[in-house]
């Protein structure tokens, strides 16, 4: 597990990932930062559970069987309101980091990528965006 300040409590994340170990390192280590974790193995299953549970960020990967990481953004864009934060986790992308940008995505994240980087980032982006509006 990693260490950090940054506490994720009463923050709701859905994590979209099709690569069961990934996928469970990914819940794992954002459960124990403090973060409220939902999960899904595609977009079409994230999607269902976005519609039946508040979530404040998606952290999606793109290419998946079951829904792909592009098609759930944009039926988030046009069919969700109010919109989570959303981050894309890809280790390759045939979208650019512009074309996701213009779907609204926050930041788009490498893999591999460093825990404690991802959890400040998460932590940073939301109290900034909440704060705006609050």
């Amino acid at each position: 597990m990693s260490e950090n300040n940054f506490n994720l409590k009463g923050i709701n994340i859905l994590v979209v990932e099709d690569e069961p170990l990934l996928l469970e390192v990914m819940v794992e280590e954002l459960t124990y930062a403090g973060a409220h974790v939902l999960h899904a193995s595609g977009g079409n299953q994230a999607f269902e559970i976005l519609i039946d549970n508040s979530v404040d960020i998606v952290l999606t990967d793109i290419r998946m069987a079951n829904g792909n990481g592009v098609d759930l953004i944009k039926k988030i864009n046009q069919k969700l309101a109010p919109r989570p934060l959303i981050f894309v986790v890809s280790g390759y992308s045939e979208e650019s980091v512009e074309e996701l940008k213009e779907l609204s995505v926050e930041e788009v994240i490498k893999k591999p990528f460093r825990w404690d980087s991802i959890i400040r980032l998460i932590y940073t982006l939301f109290y900034d965006k909440r704060s705006k509006y609050v």
